[in-house]
């Protein structure tokens, strides 16, 4: 429900492994549920925002992952769901968007981190810990 800065962080520190504003829980809850129960993180996109500018404006942010231009929720959602070994036909149908989505989400992760293969997206999700090898 609050969707601030010291809400947030309080909320991580508390070790609290998703969140989801209650205006996205229509939308998210379900897949909320789902991650959270097979040991993953899941955070609705306003709260990864939140989380993102924090992490960014605190100095958290540090090392090799500052050289990385920083995904957006949809888009971390999308590589964690394709480092596991979904089809773009299953990430469509899990994140309730169409395949034609995924593609797109594709392309714009790959532009962004300069990968032209699916092994460097794993590599990627491995080194940021989105999934686990």
């Amino acid at each position: 429900m609050h969707d601030t800065n010291e809400m947030v962080r309080e909320m991580l520190v508390a070790g609290a492994h998703g969140y989801i504003l209650k205006s996205d829980a229509s939308t998210h809850l379900a897949a909320a549920i789902e991650a959270v129960s097979q040991s993953d993180l899941y955070f609705s996109s306003g709260i990864s925002n939140v989380v993102m500018d924090s992490m960014m404006n605190s100095g958290d942010w540090k090392g090799d992952e500052m050289s990385d231009p920083p995904l957006t929720a949809r888009e971390i959602d999308i590589v964690k769901l394709l480092a596991q070994g979904k089809s773009n036909k299953e990430i469509a149908t899990a994140l309730f968007i169409s395949v034609r989505t995924v593609e797109t989400h594709r392309r714009t992760i790959h532009r962004k981190l300069g990968f032209n293969s699916l092994a460097e997206l794993v590599r990627y999700a491995i080194r940021h810990h989105l999934v686990r090898p």
